[in-house]
């Protein structure tokens, strides 16, 4: 029985060697070993030099957008200050024009109602002075038909 228990023991042993070595097997194959020419090595590190430039090449041209967009944002900020200034000058003159308007416009209406004023009283006084002109026609009639009839008697033709 002893024997058995050897062979039983040596076999288990033998068992898991034999597992071991086919889970080392397929761990190797996992791991997948290439082999490359040197040619396809400097295609690649040509590549490699080449992206390599290329991202330097972007990293510039990043850098210049950068400093292009700051001097935009500056001019940007400087035409908006300039406008900011023109628009509240072109309000006061506009505030300015507007009251200069405004009391023009006071005037003007003083000046239409003054001669409004002046023509009613000229329409007044043209009113009196026709009256007045009626009268002294007709007192200069009466007094012209009172020297007719004076002179018509001193000479007795009446």
């Amino acid at each position: 029985m002893c024997k058995v228990n050897h062979g039983f023991f040596f076999f288990c042993l033998f068992f898991l060697f034999l597992c071991s070595a086919a889970d080392a097997l397929q761990a190797g194959e996992r791991e997948n070993w290439f082999l490359i020419s040197e040619t396809e090595l400097r295609r690649f590190e040509t590549i490699l030099i080449t992206w390599e430039q290329d991202r330097q090449n972007w990293l510039f041209q990043v850098k210049s957008l950068k400093a292009e967009s700051q001097n935009s944002n500056d001019l940007l900020r400087q035409e908006r200050e300039t406008t900011l200034i023109l628009r509240r000058s072109y309000e006061k003159s506009e505030a300015e024009r507007l009251t200069l308007l405004s009391s023009k416009n006071g005037e003007i209406a003083d000046l239409k109602q003054t001669v409004a004023d002046k023509t009613l009283e000229a329409e007044t006084y043209k009113g009196a002075a026709q009256i007045r002109l009626v009268i002294i026609i007709a007192l200069a009639g009466a007094w012209v038909v009172f020297i007719a009839f004076k002179a018509c008697r001193f000479f007795r033709l009446f």
